[in-house]
């Protein structure tokens, strides 16, 4: 943690230096900003331990890769301070909660938009940081099932933007997710590419549940999910096979059950698409199969840690850590002279 004017606050890493996350700020002037040219990875602890690092990093060494935003062996600095960042950071939040861990990488700055300065050198912006875990966004979602809407807006064609890059070039999804929310207050806006084929929403992948097989969008259209590939591992120990192919929402429509996998929420059953029921119209059997065998395979009831967290937070009962000023309380103007480490 760093301490600011007496008062705690998380600690964020950016571009080699330890600041308290208020001061965790972009130029202007950066790459990030100006062009969105950011690849990115988020990963979630369990009892305030990362879960499956290695895989994150590999798919953030591949976008780096893919894009040329910064030469990949960057990645291989990146373990202490996720290390370092959910140490510090989890000793601010209750034992009951956990953290996201956000990663990304930007160009660096555009020299025009530097005023024209002379950029040293053409070094990457590096940040990582962390958040208590907003599990009141999808809670109620659990028992009550996710409603999607196929909006105008299409997915961006693979031949402009490999899916396979996880980047924050993210305006069609804001358009997107807006014409939900419009269509369907609460909404999630699954994207259909050019030909009406389904690829995914915003924060997860999209997998159907036909009875027998699970089926998901082509490997080349879609991101490939670190939350969707554990889940099709824990489908395998129940003899579940999967296939991939293209997929229309007459396909998602006659599915006996579907979900969302994403790194916060894991998974989420999805029980409703442009007003119609998907199976029963609610959360189905082999869902809670999946979900008990991710929770007991990471020691924490996914679904109750989220309610009773979420009920705790709405009713201002939570207790934190070592009596640490709750995150995002402090107000105050930092000052170098007012700042230490611990």
């Amino acid at each position: 943690m760093v301490i600011v004017a007496g008062m705690t606050e998380p600690t964020a890493y950016l571009n080699g230096e330890w600041i308290p996350f208020s001061e965790a700020r972009l130029s202007v002037a950066d790459f990030g900003v100006v062009q969105a040219a950011t690849v990115t990875e988020m990963i979630r602890t369990f009892r305030h331990r990362p879960f499956r690092v290695v895989e994150h990093l590999s798919r953030l060494r591949q976008s780096l890769d893919m894009t040329g935003i910064a030469e990949p062996a960057i990645v291989n600095e990146l373990p202490p301070i996720i290390e370092q960042v959910v140490r510090e950071n989890s000793a601010q939040i209750d034992l009951s909660d956990d953290l996201g861990i956000s990663l990304f990488v930007t160009a660096g700055i555009n020299s025009m938009y530097a005023r024209g300065a002379t950029i040293p050198d053409e070094s990457p912006t590096v940040c990582v940081h962390s958040f208590p875990l907003a599990f009141g966004r999808w809670a109620e979602k659990y028992e009550g099932g996710a409603t999607l809407v196929t909006p105008a807006v299409r997915a961006i064609p693979r031949t402009t933007i490999d899916p396979h890059i996880k980047h924050r070039s993210r305006l069609h999804w804001f358009l997107a997710d807006r014409e939900a929310r419009q269509t369907a207050p609460g909404a999630t806006a699954l994207l259909l590419d050019g030909d009406g084929h389904l690829t995914e929403t915003s924060s997860g992948n999209i997998l159907l549940f036909d009875g027998e097989v699970i089926r998901t969008p082509r490997a080349e259209c879609v991101l490939d999910g670190i939350s969707q590939n554990l889940v099709l591992e824990l489908a395998a120990t129940f003899g579940v096979a999967h296939r991939a192919e293209n997929l229309d929402v007459a396909d998602l429509l006659e599915a006996q059950e579907a979900f969302l996998s994403s790194t916060t929420y894991c998974l989420q059953p999805v029980t409703n698409v442009n007003g119609e029921p998907i199976g029963s119209g609610a959360p189905g059997p082999f869902y809670r199969r999946l979900i008990d065998a991710w929770s007991h395979m990471v020691d924490v009831d996914i679904i109750r840690q989220a309610q009773e967290r979420t009920s705790e937070r709405t009713q201002g009962h939570s207790k934190f850590h070592l009596g640490e000023d709750r995150p995002g309380q402090a107000q105050c103007q930092p000052e170098a002279s007012a700042r230490k480490r611990t």
